[in-house]
């Protein structure tokens, strides 16, 4: 499933080697907030996942895969009506092997919504 143009969009991409930073505005009437949930839209940590693997394959102009994800932490809900708009911070080093560890978050001002930690094939 890809989600970038559709579920959010990309502003203001900065990227440099081994990292991305970007405004990422979110698309409150997307579907998925129908099932998730109707009436008190929340992004699903799922999608906050797949954003992170779309911008780390921005970044790096390579498809990836995840291979492990060894810190999964989702801090505070996003509501896409609230929080139109958030931050995405994303560093990254390639491996040896054509892996790439990553770290990543989510937020807004003082608000991180996710944080993530963990490695990516390189593909």
């Amino acid at each position: 499933m890809i989600l970038k143009d559709e579920f959010y969009t990309v502003l203001h991409p900065v990227i440099t080697a081994g990292s991305l930073h970007a405004v990422l505005e979110l698309n409150p009437d997307h579907a998925i907030f129908l099932g998730h949930f109707r009436g008190q839209p929340v992004v699903p940590g799922v999608c906050m996942l797949q954003m992170t693997k779309e911008l780390l394959e921005t970044a790096m102009d390579k498809p990836t895969r995840l291979l492990k994800g060894s810190e999964l932490k989702f801090l505070s809900v996003i509501d896409p009506r609230q929080n139109k708009q958030v931050n995405m911070e994303l560093n990254y080093t390639p491996d040896s092997n054509d892996s790439v560890t990553v770290t990543a978050r989510l937020f807004y001002n003082e608000t991180n919504f996710f944080k993530f930690k963990g490695i990516f094939a390189a593909e």
